[in-house]
């Protein structure tokens, strides 16, 4: 998870080396009369790359220490499918793939291999969004800003409360010409839009938050900002936008950052355009199991996944619907299909049942092993319980504290002692075994 971060925060941050620099050195700078034609030709750019029926980009980080992670997202928006694989390299070790993750992203799951139950796993509702914002695409691919500033060198000062000051020295486009080998092994001859931002700030030492704040909010982001900048002399951000010369898509984006003359990181993304679809292999689809802590709409309840072993298996959660919460009688089933795949259901969850107020008759299925705490705690119009398993293990604490009337308990032959001294454990409220 740590590495993660590091890999989305140097993609936020814009770290990068000094040789992405030369095209600002060599290029034609763009005047601001010629701004918003280059700022159009970027965002243009862009929209194709988004409209591609396939759309392949692969996002690479790199640090000082040798440390490298590298992310590749291929997208098909015809069938709705995509792939996507992480590699991350130490500087004493080869690249390992991470992650290896498919997506139906019509149905809305994701689906991989997991080496350690060495089972093919599946997920639904995997908000595929934000595993591709792991490429932090919806930044590279948002709209360059065609109304910002053109300073062109003035100088700018912007004040925060009345602790920081940044100056801002230059914010302009530099047009120059590039050739990239695209990921899929394509040289593309592409023309180069930069846009670079220069700003100086003063090292602070001190910061008197007490001064004009008005909440916490302004005060913890006052503290922030102070945190950011307190020994920045110089900064400056810098995008190259490499566009294709023939058909106007963008190739690469790339970005980098100065801090105080040290260049020594790398964010670079490239975009590729593959006419092969996206199959997801049959491996994955055939029978892959469920991945736990999934809420599974069944009959009006939610059932919980989770896992047991080897095998994923339900708990009853709790009433969707109102329907379901007025039903007077509850039968937990052995059984839920789910995605052309039957799960056993072992329990209740905790508090599944809290003070329902309906429930008179509970028939357990044959595959319930265990009771969560208070699940049915507060049921006072409880009549009758049935347990149809013959492995219940565990009744937790109040789990039956109906604090009613006295229920019956019916249960499976030759579980009648057994059951008696786990439903009393639980503190359950008075009833009657038969």
């Amino acid at each position: 998870m740590f590495i993660v971060k590091r890999f989305i925060c140097g993609l936020l941050i814009l770290v990068s080396c000094i040789l992405v620099s030369t095209c600002f050195v060599e290029g034609l700078k763009v005047h601001a009369a010629d701004r918003k034609e280059y700022v159009t030709k970027i965002n243009t750019a862009k929209d194709k790359a988004l409209k591609a029926d396939i759309l392949g980009v692969e996002g690479t980080v790199g640090w000082s220490d040798g440390h490298q992670i590298r992310r590749n997202i291929l997208e098909d928006n015809i069938s709705r499918t995509a792939h996507m694989v992480e590699y991350i390299k130490e500087s004493s070790a080869q690249s390992d793939v991470t992650l290896d993750y498919w997506f139906d992203i019509k149905k809305d799951i994701r689906y991989y291999y997991d080496n350690d139950r060495k089972q093919y796993m599946f997920e639904p509702q995997p908000y595929y969004a934000d595993y591709k914002s792991y490429l932090n695409l919806e930044y590279y691919l948002d709209s360059e800003d065609v109304d910002g500033a053109d300073i062109s060198g003035d100088a700018v000062y912007k004040a925060i409360g009345d602790e920081l000051v940044i100056k801002y020295n230059k914010d302009v486009y530099v047009r120059g010409d590039d050739t990239v080998v695209s990921s899929d092994g394509k040289a593309v001859d592409c023309f180069v839009v930069s846009h670079l931002l220069e700003y100086e700030s003063p090292k602070l030492t001190v910061i008197n938050t007490d001064k004009d704040m008005n909440n916490k909010a302004d005060e913890d982001k006052l503290k922030e900002i102070f945190d950011e900048y307190k020994n920045t002399v110089y900064q400056s951000f810098g995008v190259d936008y490499l566009i294709g010369k023939d058909d106007g898509k963008i190739y690469m984006i790339r970005n980098y950052t100065n801090k105080e003359g040290d260049l020594s990181e790398e964010t670079t993304v490239d975009f590729y355009y593959p006419t092969d679809n996206v199959v997801i292999p049959t491996d994955y689809t055939k029978a892959p199991s469920l991945i736990k802590n999934i809420l599974i709409d069944y009959n009006g309840m939610y059932y919980r996944s989770s896992y047991e072993g080897n095998n994923t298996v339900l708990k009853l959660y709790s009433c969707k619907t109102k329907k379901a919460k007025k039903r007077k009688k509850l039968v937990v089933p052995n059984t839920v299909k789910y995605n052309n795949r039957s799960y056993k259901v072992i329990g209740v969850d905790s508090k599944a049942f809290f003070y329902n107020e309906y429930v008179q008759n509970i028939v357990l299925g044959a595959n319930v092993t265990e009771i969560g705490k208070e699940a049915f705690f507060g049921c006072s119009k409880i009549k009758k319980v049935t347990v149809k398993s013959k492995h219940l293990k565990k009744i937790s604490k109040e789990a039956f504290y109906t604090d009613g009337n006295k229920f019956t308990l019916k249960v499976p032959k030759g579980k009648k002692k057994a059951y008696k001294k786990l439903f009393v454990k639980a503190k359950s409220s008075k009833f009657i075994v038969k």
